[in-house]
């Protein structure tokens, strides 16, 4: 019994290095997927989740921190009409190594003129498994 628990053990550690990377974008694409649900539903709080409480954003500004992005969130998108419906596309998640990865794609804003009309650009973003969840670290959006 104690060889088959060591030879158990070896296989989960010594997984392929693909599963893990298939399992690490698989992750990240489900938060990425959670996030355009939360935007699209008006939860600024819910689309905040995936960030790490110590995320930098890059953009206009540098952010440091959880709080001061919602805030900013809050402000710029003070209203459904002004959130518009978001969506992803040309996704690229490349997991570094078992606890970092690097995603980069578009974003896009579907709003009304009144509303500030279509937005989007790109953004890559580094994710850390951090408390056995993935989270964005870094977010560089234009």
């Amino acid at each position: 019994m104690k060889l088959l628990n060591a030879v158990i053990l070896l296989i989960v550690l010594l997984r392929p290095a693909a599963l893990r990377s298939a399992e690490a974008a698989n992750a990240i694409e489900g938060e990425l997927t959670a996030q355009a649900q939360a935007w699209n539903a008006g939860d600024i709080p819910a689309f905040m989740r995936s960030y790490a409480e110590d995320c930098i954003f890059v953009g206009k500004q540098v952010l440091h921190g959880k709080a001061a992005l919602r805030d900013r969130y809050e402000k710029a998108y003070s209203s459904r009409a002004a959130m518009g419906k978001l969506t992803f596309s040309n996704l690229n998640i490349r997991p570094l190594d078992g606890n970092v990865a690097v995603v980069t794609g578009e974003w896009r804003l579907e709003r009304s003129p009144a509303a500030g009309g279509v937005a989007g650009g790109v953004f890559s973003l580094v994710w850390q498994l951090k408390d056995a969840r993935w989270q964005i670290v870094l977010d560089h959006t234009t």
